[in-house]
């Protein structure tokens, strides 16, 4: 799969788990909740890493 290829496929699928509707209204444990890989803090950081990267911080 070509680079731009893999990069649309991780930023629609990041929007699709995230749409900007759902981002506005999300609740504190929606962003980030202990040890849930599916909240948004870690869908960021981890999931969309190859759209560029956030690592490095705490996100407590």
């Amino acid at each position: 799969m070509a680079e731009i290829a893999l990069l649309d496929k991780v930023w629609t699928e990041f929007l699709t788990r995230w749409p900007v509707e759902k981002v506005r209204s999300m609740t504190l444990e929606q962003y980030h909740k202990l040890n849930d890989s599916s909240c948004f803090q870690r869908c960021l950081e981890s999931g969309a890493g190859k759209l560029g990267s956030i690592w490095g911080g705490n996100c407590f």
